[in-house]
């Protein structure tokens, strides 16, 4: 019979648990959990039903755990045997997956996960091994025209060069209005002896484009604001574009990821795909853990439907990022925790309505 766990197997659990990029969002635990019992209906549905699925990841861990220590999924297999199954598969590597693989052997629950190749041939069909496909770890493919709508919207990120050492990214936001953070381009004189560069990217044979540079000039800057770090530009003779990225002023979810696409370090565009979730959503700016480096400030952060959610404007060091972060801290104990942040674009639309409304009326603003 399956061996009953001890407090310091439970408190392993929620640790892992705690850690993992798969359990930092409501949506994302909530699938992880309840797909590891989708052949035991009782137990999902009084998870689904009872657990409350918001709060830090610990708290929501702990309740998990809590919860199904003494529960059986069916007879004689522990509840918490088919989580512990469903977390190896999610993890497949990091710190705490040694410990679970050995607890679970410990407690005889459930079989190992065969990560090494197989000797000899394939299974073949008659193998016992061999089952209709499966879901491993959470379910997450994305409809194949998201990634059209990333290289539309890429088309609209530029590299700004406002001087030797300045450079930054900027959007455009209409086929002659571009935004920007105002500390890589702050004022009207550095505006006029500005550069963007368009489609500055790696092609399919790893080849750079180099792209094409179209330069500002006097009268450039229409707008800039110190407090939400933006600075709006026209852009005189500025390639055509066949979609230029709508404008989403409603409001962002906590659970939503928020890629960027930028060009980090003054180098070709790039796009920032993974451990990109919201950390917080204020009035003004939205916080997120998304990567991005020198260069970067200027971006357009998008939501899942390629929508300009927020303007990148740098990092804030976060003094509780052990227990606030949805991704783990660094190794290195001495390293500071950052968040990025950037201004929320249903700011930036209230502050250029209230200074020019008319420059508007060609950009596309949703929500």
């Amino acid at each position: 019979m399956p061996a009953k766990p001890t407090p310091d197997d439970l408190t392993l659990l929620v640790a892992a648990m705690a850690t993992m990029s798969d359990f930092a969002l409501d949506r994302a635990r909530m699938q992880l959990v309840l797909g590891a019992y989708r052949h035991y209906p009782r137990v999902q549905n009084m998870l689904r039903l009872r657990l409350d699925w918001n709060g830090s990841a610990a708290t929501v861990a702990s309740d998990l755990v809590d919860r199904l220590k003494d529960l059986e999924a069916s007879p004689g297999l522990p509840a918490l045997a088919p989580l512990v199954q469903a977390l190896e598969e999610a993890m497949l590597g990091g710190e705490y997956l040694p410990s679970l693989v050995a607890m679970r052997q410990r407690l005889r629950w459930g079989m190992d996960l065969d990560l090494a190749p197989m000797d000899g041939a394939p299974p073949g069909l008659d193998d016992p091994r061999v089952i209709p496909e499966r879901i491993i770890g959470i379910d997450r493919p994305r409809p194949i025209a998201d990634l059209h709508r990333m290289l539309r919207a890429a088309e609209a990120v530029v590299r700004v060069d406002a001087g030797e050492w300045t450079r930054g990214t900027g959007f455009m936001i209409a086929p002659d209005l571009m935004l920007t953070a105002r500390h890589v381009v702050p004022d009207a004189a550095i505006a006029a002896r500005t550069e963007v560069r368009f489609f500055y990217q790696s092609d399919i044979d790893g080849s750079v484009r180099e792209g094409v540079s179209i330069p500002l000039g006097a009268g450039a800057l229409l707008l800039e604001s110190q407090g939400l770090d933006a600075t709006l530009l026209r852009v005189v003779g500025a390639p055509h574009l066949d979609h230029y990225p709508p404008i989403y002023v409603g409001p962002i979810a906590g659970d939503q990821r928020l890629p960027i696409i930028q060009h980090p370090g003054g180098g070709p565009k790039r796009i920032a795909l993974q451990d990109n979730f919201v950390a917080d959503v204020l009035p003004e700016v939205v916080q997120y853990f998304t990567a991005t480096e020198g260069g970067s400030s200027g971006s357009p952060v998008f939501d899942d439907e390629m929508r300009v959610v927020a303007l990148h404007r740098g990092a804030v060091q976060c003094a509780d990022f052990e227990q606030t972060s949805k991704v783990r801290a660094p190794a290195d104990p001495g390293a500071l925790r950052y968040r990025n942040q950037g201004a929320r674009m249903s700011a930036v639309v209230e502050w250029i309505r209230a200074q020019a409304p008319g420059l508007l009326a060609g950009v596309r603003i949703e929500g």
